[in-house]
């Protein structure tokens, strides 16, 4: 409300970046986000803010892969890309890559997404941001993990927690141990799979992440499930549920509907852009 009355346009258009993921992240409204995304974007172009401008597409690409709109979220991602192109400008290039993969990642080509990351992987070395780096590791070991390689995947999240644990990024370290603990459940290690699964949903209580301990709980039960723990298994689907309810997380709901009547999926990542 600020921007708008100073009746700053650039001020207006970054106002609406932000308030984007915070409508996406905290009532998982997708629809808004994306119009905010938009709007945002066409404010920064205006304003001649190039790199937001990007970077507002690339908001609006990982929200739809987020939401599993792969064929909606693929244009913005491939026009971020042109355009960081034809502007020379490699750290938006990377990052247009890394959301064009996880895209090719949602719509289910392994190949497209795996060369993607690969690519990203590169150039983050040659760039200053060890976040993009670090991101790239975390994304690389999802990939890996699903196509079957979840020792391979292991590794990535591995060294995308060591490099998140060098910046003392508690949260981010969180989310690579929670996909080092599906690498362990994938390989039927399923005790050291819930022990970690445990240990970083303490830590997003502690954040206040409560998508993450949503889907966290679920991956514990999941877990339990596979040791024979019916009273965990009950219990954590039950609060589990409870959160995705609140947050009208249709997915989720469906999820833990399904594992209460025995039906279970591929462990899930708590991680939301």
């Amino acid at each position: 409300a600020l921007a708008a009355s100073l009746d700053d346009g650039w001020t207006v258009a970054l106002a609406r970046r932000d308030l984007g993921w915070v409508v996406f992240a905290a009532d998982n409204e997708c629809e808004t986000a994306i119009v905010l995304a938009e709007l945002a974007a066409a404010g920064l172009l205006a304003a001649g803010d190039l790199r937001n401008y990007l970077l507002a597409l690339l908001d609006a690409g990982g929200i739809c892969q987020l939401t599993g709109d792969a064929a909606r979220g693929l244009p913005y991602a491939e026009r971020a890309l042109r355009l960081a192109h034809e502007w020379s400008d490699e750290p938006s290039a990377e990052e247009a890559l890394a959301v064009l993969g996880m895209l090719e990642y949602t719509a289910g080509n392994l190949d497209a997404a795996k060369t993607a990351m690969s690519a990203v992987l590169a150039a983050a070395q040659r760039l200053p941001n060890g976040k993009q780096l670090a991101w790239a590791y975390y994304k690389m070991g999802l990939i890996m993990l699903t196509v079957g390689d979840a020792q391979e995947g292991a590794a990535f999240y591995t060294e995308s927690a060591r490099l998140w644990a060098d910046r003392k990024e508690t949260l981010a370290v969180a989310y690579c141990e929670s996909g080092i603990a599906n690498c362990y459940f994938d390989q039927g290690l399923f005790a050291q799979a819930r022990a970690l699964y445990q240990a970083t949903l303490d830590v997003f209580r502690r954040f206040d992440v409560q998508r993450a301990v949503a889907w966290s709980l679920w991956n514990v039960a999941h877990a339990a499930a596979a040791e024979g723990d019916d009273d965990c298994v009950a219990s954590a689907l039950q609060e589990s549920l409870a959160i995705f309810q609140a947050r009208r997380d249709e997915q989720g709901i469906a999820s833990c509907m399904a594992a209460l009547r025995g039906t279970w999926g591929p462990a899930r990542e708590p991680f939301r852009q």
